[in-house]
C-alpha cells in the first residue's frame, strides 16, 4: 500500500473516532437533561395536585360536620343550625 492510502485510512478512522466520542458526549448530556426535565415535570404535576380546588373537600366537611352537630344538638337540646348558611354579605369582602 501507498502511504497516501494509509494516511487516508488513519484520517477516516481518526474522523469517525473523534465524530463517535462527540455524539457519546452529547447522549450523557441529553440525559442528564432528561432526568432533570423528568424530576421537573414530577413537581409541576405534584404543584398541580396540591392547589386543586378546595370548595368540594370543604363542602363535605361542612356536610358531615351539619351532622355531627344535629345529632349532638339531639343530646344537649340544642338546636340544629340552618341548613344552609346565609350568604356572605358584601358590605365585609365577603368574610363571615
Amino acid at each position: 500500500m501507498q502511504a497516501v492510502a494509509i494516511v487516508s485510512i488513519a484520517a477516516a478512522v481518526a474522523t469517525i473516532l473523534v465524530l463517535a466520542g462527540y455524539l457519546i458526549f452529547l447522549a450523557v448530556i441529553l440525559r442528564r437533561v432528561n432526568v432533570r426535565l423528568r424530576a421537573l415535570t414530577g413537581n409541576l404535576s405534584a404543584v398541580a395536585a396540591g392547589t386543586d380546588p378546595i370548595g368540594p373537600t370543604v363542602e363535605a366537611i361542612e356536610i358531615q360536620l351539619r351532622r355531627v352537630r344535629a345529632s349532638l344538638g339531639r343530646f344537649t337540646g340544642d338546636h340544629p343550625p340552618p341548613s344552609h348558611p346565609p350568604p356572605p354579605s358584601r358590605a365585609n369582602g365577603g368574610r363571615q
